[in-house]
């Protein structure tokens, strides 16, 4: 069926409202980018190339340098930044994507060089700023968006192996500026869409940076005083001969749990030392091993769960120092005998008394 001269009209005209209105949805900052019709720039301020761009920027083939950026990528060592890694990972796919669109306005160049910047300072294992330079082709768009981004970045910072949050907030600059550039070419509609993938990848950022660790905190000062002594049964804690999370026991999180709030509540904790012990079955070296890992297990444990920010160092004494003397043959009943040996001992620094519980229980 033909349509009307009057239904093609009609057609044009809605479409032009609704690019007007993700316009304006976009908060452009740029005021060249709003113009339109016969008074529209093609000044530097506008987006025209300059000689330095072009010496910069126009020599860099997608075809060829895509593929090296994208393999460059891949052989990055496994202790880069998340954050500088996902950036550039995410710039990459942002000039991948434009390039098979075609897109001959010098925003593939311009996100290859990102992409090159970023993996440069990684390989020279560089500290890179998270400031984001100026892009010719890329207009600010949504600066409540930027001011997010800014906003979760410092929170994720102040924690400890937030990669998840790091890396979505690191592709949501992209995305962002990926969204700018689709403004600067006056693309409004598939730039607001691009914004609104951007909202949804960020909803529930600040929950998944609030699960992320704070900062290890090491007590480097000697310890002064008279400790509070806490001991934990690592038979409480631990399955038989395990030290790791993996091997804790539900009832021995829950203890240390619930240590964890009495000490948050107490406030006035200065440091904490924790030993770990075994019993004497196993050779020296194994229990050695088990003593350190128990203590520096329960140490992640308790700085995870709300006591992140006071000083804690760990140590394990191995079977050194038992408590009871064994002398049962069978091996069953030795190993319910030694039970009080396999412990974890809290020496825990305060201001005040933070009682003193007896019998080895929390």
């Amino acid at each position: 069926m033909k349509l009307s001269v009057m239904s093609v009209a009609l057609v044009s005209l809605l479409a032009g409202c609704a690019s007007h209105q993700a316009r304006d949805s976009l908060n452009v900052q740029d005021p060249t980018v709003l113009q339109s019709g016969f008074g529209t720039q093609q000044s530097v301020e506008a987006g025209a190339p300059t000689t330095e761009w072009l010496a910069r920027y126009q020599g860099m083939y997608a075809k060829t340098m895509l593929p090296e950026l994208e393999q460059r990528l891949r052989e990055l060592s496994s202790d880069a930044s998340a954050y500088d890694g996902a950036k550039a990972a995410c710039w990459i796919s942002a000039a991948r994507e434009e390039y098979k669109s075609g897109n001959q306005w010098g925003f593939v160049p311009e996100a290859m060089g990102e992409a090159d910047r970023l993996l440069s300072g990684l390989e020279r294992k560089q500290v890179l700023s998270a400031d984001n330079p100026k892009l010719r082709t890329v207009s600010e768009v949504r600066p409540d968006l930027w001011a997010k981004i800014g906003a979760e970045k410092k929170k994720a910072d102040a924690k400890k192996d937030c990669d998840e949050p790091e890396r979505i907030l690191a592709c949501g600059v992209v995305q962002l500026m990926h969204a700018g550039h689709e403004a600067w070419r006056r693309s409004f509609d598939q730039s607001e869409k691009r914004v609104d993938t951007l909202i949804d990848d960020m909803s529930g950022i600040d929950a998944k940076i609030a699960r992320c660790p704070r900062p290890v905190v090491e007590a480097n000062e000697p310890m002064t005083g008279n400790p509070t002594i806490r001991m934990i049964k690592a038979d409480a804690l631990f399955h038989f001969d395990r030290g790791d999370e993996a091997g804790m026991l539900p009832d021995g999180k829950d203890a240390l749990d619930r240590l964890a709030n009495e000490l948050e509540q107490h406030g006035d904790v200065k440091n904490i030392e924790l030993v770990g012990y075994a019993d004497r079955l196993g050779t020296p070296s194994h229990n050695d091993g088990l003593s350190t890992k128990r203590a520096d297990t329960v140490r992640r444990y308790l700085q995870m769960h709300g006591l992140g920010e006071v000083p804690m160092r760990s140590h394990g004494e191995g079977s050194r120092d038992p408590l009871v003397q064994c002398n049962d043959t069978n091996r069953t009943a030795l190993i319910d005998c030694l039970a009080p040996d396999r412990r974890v001992e809290l020496l825990i620094y305060a201001d005040s008394n933070v009682g003193k519980v007896q019998g080895g229980k929390l």
